[in-house]
């Protein structure tokens, strides 16, 4: 045979078989690169049952088998190569019977059997044994190929085959390794030959039999099957692999011209575009035009399939058909339902997430990766490295739209979306209004600001897996309506932010969120909820256990007309909105009301006097709290100074601790508001009844000798007390109200002291030489401020501004007088810094002497002795309030004709040997220090230290001619020195004041609380002929307030958001501070003046309040609150609202912007550190979402 002829049949072969055999010899790859002296190994365990199979039938006959094997020659290799194969006796297994050994499917020499393996062996297994080899042929195919003159060359570049070989005959029972040597094409050459010669025409009608799986009578079959399905093969030659490279094959990319994506038209019709989506069905029906598109199409068939199921299993998790609650909403968990998706449908995440993860976010996680594990080696305790891994539940985006953090909320999704079998109060949380000395830069201490370097760990904008999340929550709420809780919940925020109903239309319209219509159903399902927790309570108090307290207040709201005319005028709708709080810490029989009605018959309270009044106070406690103040005003402005700031922390939570109230999270649920107007006796009693028979469902005279206390501001409770007087004589005890308590709440009552001090202390002259509050404002550029409406956080600023720069003053003066040092004019807080510098004479002051100085400053500026001495020169005491400039000053000429001051401004002529501009000041000081400390108390909860400036209001409204606030005080001291059982004192005490968020230094008063949820309902207020008894507003909003502040900031934290700032920046206020420092030492504001007069004088009012209620007004008070007196009490509705205003603060025209909101802060003050810090008004809706609180030990007593 010559030599071109043999390489032209064998290439025209290889042409013939090029469309069957190309997979075919990719497969082959891996074997073609074993070397022929590898060991073979074990087989795995699927080849045992081939073992056996040989085992039992090893008994055959020579002659059988080599008959068996002669038939397997002839049908299988062909004439041809039968006839090279030597025919022998030798004992071999069977290569077609039913129950042969395990064997290889290749060619194999019959001299030589395999050894039993399966022909797709483990990972394990070598595939070097293709044929069996013997140590003892040594005879190589080079060296047969050298005996039949082949040209080397040849067999060096492989092109030599079994054609070129006639005497092959004697190479193959010689060696056994023909095969082996000769190239992988030739052997795949064969094994296409043998099966053409069993009449498998392509690979395809191969693959399609072997795959069958009709094969049970072939062990053998099964196993090599199994083995290969199974994957146990090499990597590479995996069934993945096989698919693969078939699809990336050359001979199966698309002609040119054509496509590697099948036609649209194959894609499922609800998957075309829109141009197909509805067209007839063509009767022609398109086809694949190559191998990749057949295989891309069979792909997205598959992965359709999935996803269709993972689909349906993500409806039967999400759907609901339950009536929604509070608890469900708030304890829904963004984090978890990520991975809840990417376990229950990790198909359809992964494709969403391909498409939503950038390449630059991919690599990023990619190199975060490897980063992470060459730390984890490098560390030697794996359990000190902090898990930092950037999964979609603990990773955090750092973005400069968002600022934002990944907050994990603890709660899965699967319980979420159940519904509870008992209720839970939800978590209103609005923000405390109380406040203390301020701070240039406030810290919040707070967990939830407490950011971790995390949130810059990919510095990314957005993260990509929350859009994953809420895209695939989309498209199954697409696939079934039910699935709608991710949408109901965002419907809820955007009403909760006011959002326009065609903003609803949209986003309903592209999934985001349900309908309105949809969005007020699930309101009143929540409103539902909230009244079922209502009612719970009211079911405990028809038992005798009453555990709460209810808060009431009156609103209002100005409705415009558009387009007025006689009949469409500006209308003001009034109406009253109530919550409810549950008591903490009240032993059983406490609110007994036995006691007290029989204390109240007695008539305990005429023993009442004023030296008892006078006698409560305890001035020491006073002393000390002035020194705390002016230490914290020194350590937050003074640099060098800040060392002693936490001793003086300590200072107010140790030393200066009266009844701190344990630490916890009140149980808060507003009520429906109403159209029932409570500014008047009448529409107390109505408030009265709806509350607790329509909303508690408390019937009548069901609560026993249990009393029920109703909270609410000054006019409110007066009303209530005369409400109980009117009606003392009914039948039943439902009539006679036996079960009410009033209490008067602080908020107002701070409101009212506030509004005392600017009523005392202004004068609106313009004089030269005229100093006071009205000056130090002007100064500030503040002089727009009006102190008669007089905003309450406006106002809180400006007191604590000028009471914080005079103590800076007051320190500087005792700085020159303890070491003699006077620096130079500058500015007042680098004086103070060059005498506790390094350098400067006090350096190193120890806190005792730093409080010392605050001891001598207290002395001076604030306390009731320096008010009467600086009136008198002659009781000017040199060694107690320092030096005096004896030489008289020139009065101020007035240049304003306007008169000098409103009602509480004393006229009269300054003595001649006093100091009226120091006088005033200190009037300033002193009562400007006791309201910065009942809002220091009461933010951190300590109602003892709050009850001490208390009982000196008790006179102080009195002599600032706040007559009702005097008698509210006078009614109080009667109930607590006189009246109430120890056990009721208690538990007042230790719930007047709530806790909304949980967090240390956010305790707030009762009134303030509802005064928020006014404002809140006045937001949400549709003024569209609605009024507050409309069932919008009261099963939609007022009753579901508790929640919508906690949804709104969980909310953020789900979508990955830090909380908004809990608190504004605070303004630098070292200027200011400054510009009045410069005033007080340029004009000696502070240093005693013998005969400096001003053209008006701020009164001593606790002094003059004492004189008041000893001049008989105790007494007169007595003889009006006693029983026996009742009946002298006016019963006219008119006569009483008109008594009730007298001489109040609040008896000021009502302004029309007065009906648009109450007089609340964007911003209510809160205490971090001691220091006050102001808060975003939703925070007042429970923003602080906090777990359970911590307690702490009541210290003190009242």
């Amino acid at each position: 045979m010559s030599r071109s002829s043999d390489m032209n049949s064998n290439s025209d072969d290889n042409d013939d078989s090029a469309s069957v055999i190309t997979s075919s010899s990719s497969c082959s790859q891996g074997s073609a690169n074993q070397g022929p002296d590898e060991d073979t190994v074990d087989s795995d365990d699927e080849s045992e049952n081939s073992v056996n199979t040989q085992s039992e039938h090893s008994e055959e006959s020579a002659e059988d088998a080599h008959s068996m094997t002669d038939a397997y020659h002839n049908e299988v290799l062909g004439s041809p190569l039968h006839l090279m194969i030597p025919s022998t006796t030798a004992t071999t297994p069977s290569l077609i019977s039913p129950h042969s050994a395990s064997y290889s499917p290749h060619l194999w020499s019959p001299t030589y059997p395999p050894p039993p393996a399966p022909a797709y062996p483990t990972p394990g297994w070598s595939f070097s044994h293709t044929l069996p080899f013997s140590p003892c042929h040594e005879t190589s195919f080079s060296d047969i190929c050298r005996s039949h003159d082949v040209d080397p060359a040849w067999v060096e570049f492989g092109k030599v085959t079994m054609a070129d070989l006639p005497g092959i005959s004697a190479f193959i029972p010689d060696s056994g390794a023909w095969l082996g040597a000769t190239s992988r094409s030739a052997r795949v050459l064969v094994v296409l030959r043998c099966a053409r010669q069993m009449g498998f025409e392509s690979l395809g009608e191969l693959f399609s039999v072997v795959l069958a799986d009709d094969y049970a009578e072939y062990p053998e079959i099964y196993q090599s099957v199994s083995a290969f399905l199974r994957g146990r093969g090499l990597k590479g030659q995996q069934p993945a692999d096989i698919v693969q490279k078939m699809f990336t094959h050359r001979k199966s990319k698309p002609m040119p011209g054509g496509s590697s994506f099948p036609p649209l038209s194959l894609l499922p019709r609800y998957a075309q575009p829109n141009s197909m989506r509805f067209a007839p069905t063509s009767e022609s029906e398109a086809t694949c035009t190559s191998s990749q598109a057949a295989l891309t199409l069979w792909a997205i068939n598959r992965v359709v399939d999935e996803v269709n199921t993972e689909a349906d299993r993500l409806v039967n998790l999400f759907s609901t058909y339950d009536a929604l609650r509070w608890d469900t909403v708030t304890n829904w968990s963004m984090s978890d339902l990520q991975d809840t998706i990417v376990k229950q449908a990790p198909c359809l995440h992964t494709v969403v997430t391909a498409v939503a993860v950038s390449k630059r976010t991919k690599a990023k996680l990619a190199a975060h990766a490897v980063a992470a594990s060459t730390c984890s080696s490098e560390d030697s305790d794996p359990e000190d490295i902090p898990d930092r891994s950037p999964s979609p539940s603990n990773m955090s985006i750092s973005s400069s739209e968002s600022g934002s953090q990944h907050r994990d909320i603890h709660l899965s999704v699967s319980a979420a979306l159940e519904v509870p079998p008992a209720p839970t109060v939800s978590d209103t949380a609005p923000d405390s209004s109380n406040c203390a000395s301020p701070s240039p830069e406030p810290q919040e201490t707070s967990t939830e600001a407490e950011v971790v370097d995390d949130a810059n760990l990919l510095n990314i904008t957005r993260d990509p897996w929350i859009v994953v999340t809420v895209l695939i929550w989309i498209m199954v709420y697409s696939r079934n309506m039910s699935a709608s809780f991710f949408q109901t919940i965002l419907s809820l925020v955007l009403f909760i932010c006011r959002a326009p109903r065609q903003v609803f239309d949209i986003l309903c319209r592209m999934g985001l969120c349900v309908s309105y219509p949809t969005t007020l159903v699930k309101l009143r399902q929540l409103g539902k909820d909230s009244r079922e927790r209502v009612r719970a309570y009211g079911s405990q108090a028809q038992r005798g256990y009453i555990r709460f307290l209810l808060v009431f207040d009156n609103i209002n709201k100005m409705i415009r007309a558009t387009d007025k005319s006689l009949g469409r005028k500006d209308a003001i709708h009034n109406g009253t909105a109530a919550t409810l709080v549950a008591l903490e810490d009240v032993p059983d029989g406490a609110l007994n009301m036995a006691p007290l009605r029989a204390n109240i018959a007695a008539q305990t309270r005429r023993t009442l006097t004023v030296e008892e009044l006078a006698n409560d106070i305890d001035w020491k406690h006073i002393t000390r709290v002035g020194e705390a103040h002016i230490l914290m005003a020194w350590t937050t402005f003074v640099p060098e100074l800040k060392v002693h700031a936490s001793a003086v922390r300590e200072l107010f939570t140790e030393d200066l601790r009266r009844r701190q109230l344990r630490l916890r999270k009140s149980v808060i649920e507003p009520l429906q508001c109403s159209d029932i107007d409570e500014a008047s006796t009448a529409g107390v009693g109505e408030v009265i009844d709806d509350l607790l028979t329509n909303q508690l469902g408390i019937p009548p005279g069901t609560l026993g000798d249990n009393a029920v206390i109703f909270c609410g501001d000054q006019a409110s409770v007066a009303h209530l007390r005369k409400l109980i007087m009117y009606r003392d004589k009914g039948e039943t005890p439902a009539e006679r109200l036996d079960n009410v308590i009033d209490r008067i709440e602080l908020w107002h009552m701070k409101f009212a002291l506030l509004k005392s001090i600017f009523r005392t202390n202004w004068c609106s002259l313009t004089a030269k030489g005229t100093y006071g509050v009205a000056h130090d404002l002007a100064l500030l550029g503040r002089e727009k401020f009006n102190h008669i409406k007089c905003d309450y956080y406006q106002g809180h600023e400006n007191v604590q501004d000028i009471f914080t720069a005079t103590c800076l003053e007051a320190l500087r003066l005792q700085c020159v007088e303890a070491t003699g040092i006077t620096a130079p004019a500058g500015l007042l807080t680098d004086n103070l810094s060059q005498y506790f510098a390094t350098n400067g004479a006090l350096n190193g002051c120890s806190f005792d002497r730093l409080r010392s100085f605050a001891r001598v400053v207290y002395q001076r500026y604030m306390s009731i002795r320096a008010c009467d001495d600086c009136e008198d020169y002659r009781h000017w005491d040199p060694a107690v309030y320092g030096p005096a400039m004896r030489e008289p000053l020139a009065r101020p000429a007035p240049t304003s004709d306007a008169p000098p001051s409103p009602a509480h401004v004393d006229q009269s002529e300054p003595t001649i040997d006093g100091d009226r501009v120091l006088a005033n000041r200190v009037n300033f000081m002193r009562l400007t220090l006791w309201y910065l400390e009942m809002c220091h108390a009461a933010a951190q909860g300590d109602v003892g230290r709050v009850f001490e400036i208390v009982k000196l209001l008790r006179f102080s409204f009195w002599g600032a001619g706040c007559s009702n606030y005097g008698n509210e005080l006078l009614e109080l001291a009667c109930r607590f020195i006189k009246e109430f059982p120890p056990e009721m004192r208690d538990a007042f005490l230790d719930n007047y004041l709530v806790n909304p968020s949980g967090l240390a230094g956010h305790w707030i008063a009762y009134d303030l609380l509802q005064e928020h949820f006014n404002f809140w309902i006045k937001l949400l207020f549709n003024s569209k002929g609605m009024t507050f008894d409309s069932t919008f507003l009261k099963e939609c909003v007022s009753q579901n307030l508790g929640g919508f502040g906690d949804l709104r900031n969980r909310f953020r934290s789900w979508l990955g958001l830090a909380k908004r700032t809990s608190h504004h920046t605070m303004p630098k206020k070292v200027a200011d501070i400054n510009r009045l420092g410069d005033h007080y030492r340029r004009d000696s504001i502070l240093t005693f003046h013998r005969g400096r007069s001003q053209p008006y004088t701020v009164c001593n009012e606790f002094a003059i309040g004492i004189d008041k209620l000893e001049n008989e007004q105790l007494q007169i008070f007595l003889d009006r609150t006693s029983p026996s007196s009742a009946t002298t009490i006016p019963t006219s509705s008119q006569q009483d609202a008109t008594e009730v205003r007298e001489h109040s603060l609040d008896s000021a025209p009502l302004d029309e912007a007065d009906l648009d909101g109450p007089h609340l802060p964007a911003c209510p003050l809160h205490l971090v550190d001691g220091l006050a810090v102001m808060h975003s008004s939703f925070d007042t809706l429970g923003l602080d979402p906090s777990s359970d609180s911590s307690s702490s030990t009541n210290g003190g007593c009242f």
